[in-house]
């Protein structure tokens, strides 16, 4: 389930950041680019439903001095992480969606912003 959703989350990533995208952190490679962070499941199994929440990070970088390169890049994924429209197969559904933390941070010589992210996915049980 997690390939699942990382890979739809790198998809969203790739149509909307406008640079690239990495499931882990490149050496020597020019920014700005986006990197998967952490994910996390946690199971919310009832009787009658199964599903899992999900908690995912993505990590942006700017090389650029201001601020205005890794504003619009963070917002573009924040804009396309508001709608719950994933590809994780035939049997799991993305319920919910919300943004957990939206930040961006001077750090020495780069800028970088952090955008995390809840699903709530519905998993259908065969019959």
């Amino acid at each position: 389930m997690l390939l699942e959703v990382n890979k739809a989350i790198f998809d969203k990533l790739v149509a909307c950041s406008g640079c690239q995208v990495f499931d882990s952190v490149p050496e020597n490679k020019k920014k700005p680019y986006v990197v998967l962070a952490e994910v996390e499941s946690t199971p919310w199994d009832s009787k009658t439903t199964k599903g899992f929440e999900v908690s995912a990070g993505v990590l942006i970088y700017s090389d650029y001095k201001g601020d205005k390169e890794i504003n619009n890049i963070t917002e573009r994924i924040r804009a396309a992480f508001t709608d719950t429209d994933y590809d994780l197969g035939p049997s799991l559904k993305v319920i919910t969606q919300s943004l957990d933390l939206v930040k961006v941070e001077r750090v020495e010589e780069y800028r970088q912003g952090t955008v995390n992210l809840k699903l709530k996915i519905y998993k259908e049980e065969k019959i």
